[in-house]
């Protein structure tokens, strides 16, 4: 649930992760159908592939000196059978075999020190209001230190679209990792960065006091909009992904933003 009243506190506290508010930011409606409504994605090929490619990177990442030649088995022993259906699983298992060489020849050229991976984190709760607070939590594909003593936070994608720079930095899902990462490793300087393992192609970016500041007033907008179950619909390109798309008032009443409860 992303909302859930706690009677020892007296206060209603949002529990909201990086991937709720990304879904949140593109349109309130598209997050309120998959997260409050139960409507959720089916799962894709992409999506399980995603799934299955950050299983093995982070299995890679647990071992030590694995070499080229060991990498069938060690995506053997961490392949969950039955994933995809039967048609598939022979040309996924051979898509991961190919993103995990990539990261392998990442991780030779690159010079950070890598601290987690698949690494689950979670903020206390913090107020938003009088009888509101929030908590913030998320998993961390890797968590590493760069040589100028920077965290890194890297996220990894199997497909070969990535965000620009500005929306990256402006997304608040970005806002999260940096707050997780803060509190757990009491960093000040902490680098988000997002890299296609299909493309080699990188996009980064390092929160100032404004962006921070900026990203947190998102969020606390997100718990008013999750306390008063009232969200604003922004038609844009993600509608033809929206479980909602066929009801949507946003898109009966021609495709305008509306600022109406779904």
């Amino acid at each position: 649930m992303a909302v859930s009243t706690l009677d020892i506190a007296e206060r209603v506290v949002c529990r909201v992760t990086p991937a709720q508010a990304h879904v949140w930011a593109l349109c309130g409606g598209f997050f309120h159908t998959q997260y409050r409504s139960g409507k959720s994605f089916i799962p894709t090929y992409s999506s399980l592939l995603g799934t299955s490619v950050h299983e093995i990177i982070a299995a890679f990442d647990q071992a030590i000196g694995v070499a080229q030649e060991d990498f069938e088995s060690l995506v053997g022993r961490n392949w969950r059978a039955g994933r995809f259906v039967k048609d598939d699983d022979q040309r996924a298992l051979s898509e991961a075999m190919t993103l995990l060489a990539a990261y392998a020849d990442l991780r030779r050229s690159e010079t950070v020190q890598v601290l987690d991976s698949e690494v689950f984190c979670q903020t206390r709760p913090r107020t938003v209001g009088a009888r509101q607070a929030i908590v913030l939590s998320g998993r961390i594909d890797r968590v590493a230190r760069r040589d100028d003593g920077k965290i890194e936070l890297l996220d990894f994608k199997t497909g070969a679209v990535l965000p620009t720079r500005h929306e990256l930095y402006n997304d608040p899902a970005t806002t999260i990792y940096h707050l997780l990462a803060a509190e757990r490793y009491s960093a000040q300087r902490i680098v988000v960065a997002q890299l296609s393992l299909r493309t080699g192609a990188r996009v980064e970016v390092e929160l100032d006091a404004d962006g921070v500041a900026a990203g947190k007033e998102r969020l606390r907008e997100m718990a008013r909009q999750l306390v008063a179950d009232d969200f604003s619909l922004t038609p844009s390109a993600s509608c033809a992904f929206c479980p909602a798309r066929e009801t949507c008032p946003a898109l009966l009443f021609g495709g305008e933003t509306v600022e109406r409860p779904l």
